[in-house]
């Protein structure tokens, strides 16, 4: 359809509001082509994160469990958790119609993505029998307000105010590999260098 010269394309985007909607690069070409571009982009944006969702729904559920039947083993619970609300939080790439209203959604989201990492946080410390008592407070206290500061944000500041919450989240993220790199080097094990690796990756991305 395109004619030698100039031409106009028309599009319309269907974007939900202050939710950074756009649109990416345009490509031309044969339908053959094109549709192998999109099927690999559409995999890895949304098939891929659905998979991965599905794999860390199953591990948080394997992980509740093995709580339930060891219940002084506190860190499976907290794991089990955190992969929970990392599937569900991930749900936020993948769905075009959400249940509510634009700003509460974001705010779930955000929220959910606070939880996983305090949730971690936890995991780590019970992993390695460490306390901290006033962190441990303040990481809980962050983690309840969090939902209430967003939204006295309001939906025209909400972005900014998510952004300051991650950046809570990434010094919690410090910490937390902290205390894994001192289990690890107390241990010398393969299981405890591939935790700290693992969580080094995660805090890195």
């Amino acid at each position: 359809f395109l004619k030698i010269g100039s031409n106009v394309i028309h599009y319309r985007i269907k974007a939900y509001p202050n939710n950074k909607g756009g649109l990416s690069e345009i490509h031309f070409g044969l339908a053959e082509l094109i549709d192998k571009m999109w099927q690999k982009r559409y995999f890895w944006q949304v098939t891929g994160v659905q998979i991965t969702s599905a794999l860390n729904f199953s591990l948080g559920i394997i992980a509740i469990l093995a709580w339930f039947l060891w219940p002084k083993n506190t860190e499976y619970g907290y794991f089990g958790a955190a992969a929970l609300l990392w599937a569900g939080h991930c749900m936020h790439y993948t769905m075009t119609e959400i249940p509510m209203a634009a700003v509460y959604w974001e705010i779930l989201s955000a929220t959910a993505l606070i939880w996983v990492g305090v949730m971690i946080f936890m995991f780590a410390l019970r992993f390695y029998n460490q306390r901290f008592p006033l962190a441990e407070r303040l990481v809980w206290g962050f983690a309840v307000a969090t939902p209430f500061l967003l939204w006295a944000a309001g939906e025209l500041q909400l972005t900014i105010a998510a952004s300051l919450c991650y950046l809570a989240l990434l010094l919690i993220g410090v910490f937390v590999v902290k205390v894994l790199f001192d289990g690890a080097r107390r241990e010398r094990s393969v299981g405890a260098s591939l935790l700290l690796v693992g969580c080094f990756m995660i805090v890195g991305l």
